[in-house]
């Protein structure tokens, strides 16, 4: 839409916008994500015949992660992936056919970056989860623990006070 202001040239404004796509795309899965939300995603290869593991890490402690840097990092990440469609419909509309192909690496290339954060949130989800119902279990655990120690030492002191007060009574 606004190449004609840098280049009038199809293939320098396409490996321009390839370039700065790629340059996007890595910013955000190494640097970005990091930073802003404590996500991390990549991807190892395993074993000698090439097999594939993916890795997604997110941070321990959730509550350093700025509820205003997470707004902003997620919708950054829908708002790329929307923009680059709505660009896409429109080469469609104007026939700009040759375009398609960087609207086509610009959507792949948001969309894995929103599906790798989003499985590096999944499993911060599940970690705050298996966190708080840990705490749960705990709170219930030392809740049970100490009812049961009360009602026993008030069983034992309580039949013991009674016996004393009794006497005390007999001697008045």
């Amino acid at each position: 839409v606004f190449g004609s202001w840098f280049s009038d040239s199809f293939v320098v404004l396409f490996v321009l916008c390839i370039v700065l796509l790629a340059f996007d795309f890595w910013t955000v899965k190494n640097i970005t994500g990091r930073l802003m939300v404590g996500l991390r995603w990549w991807n190892d290869e395993v074993g000698e015949d090439g097999s594939n593991h993916w890795r997604f890490e997110s941070i321990e402690n959730v509550d350093q992660v700025s509820p205003a840097d997470y707004r902003i990092f997620w919708y950054s990440q829908y708002i790329n992936v929307v923009l680059w469609v709505l660009l896409g419909f429109l080469d469609l509309l104007k026939l700009h056919i040759d375009w398609l192909l960087l609207v086509l690496v610009a959507v792949s290339l948001g969309c894995s970056n929103v599906y790798g954060y989003w499985q590096c949130s999944k499993d911060a989800r599940k970690r705050l989860e298996g966190a708080v119902q840990g705490a749960v279990q705990q709170h219930a655990l030392s809740f049970l623990t100490g009812s049961l120690s009360s009602t026993f030492s008030r069983a034992v002191s309580g039949g013991g006070a009674g016996a004393a007060s009794s006497g005390q009574v007999s001697q008045a």
